[in-house]
């Protein structure tokens, strides 16, 4: 979502053509060009443009569109790499 936001803010006219690429990659609907430039795109582009997608924004916007899984991931990923950070930092002090 940073570079879709990224995008809303540094070249908004190009938001509709991510947001008609996005759900053709994804699947998300049969019919995709409602969210082309005369339809949805301009209101997602300024949606995006004002949210704040590092901070809760950005987790709703996740658990709506990226499901459960890939938020929970995306989630506890910090803390995950954070332990095994620690660990590799203390497993050769905890064989010497």
């Amino acid at each position: 979502m940073e570079v879709a936001k990224f995008l809303a803010l540094a070249a908004p006219e190009e938001g509709p053509t991510l947001a008609v690429m996005l759900c053709e990659y994804f699947k998300y609907s049969t019919s995709c060009e409602n969210y082309g430039p005369l339809v949805l795109g301009p209101i997602f582009t300024q949606v995006l443009y004002f949210a704040d997608v590092g901070g809760y924004d950005g987790q709703v916007g996740c658990f709506v569109w990226g499901g459960i899984v890939l938020c929970l991931i995306i989630l506890l990923s910090p803390f995950v790499l954070n332990f095994s950070v620690s660990v590799q930092h203390l497993l050769p002090r905890l064989l010497t």
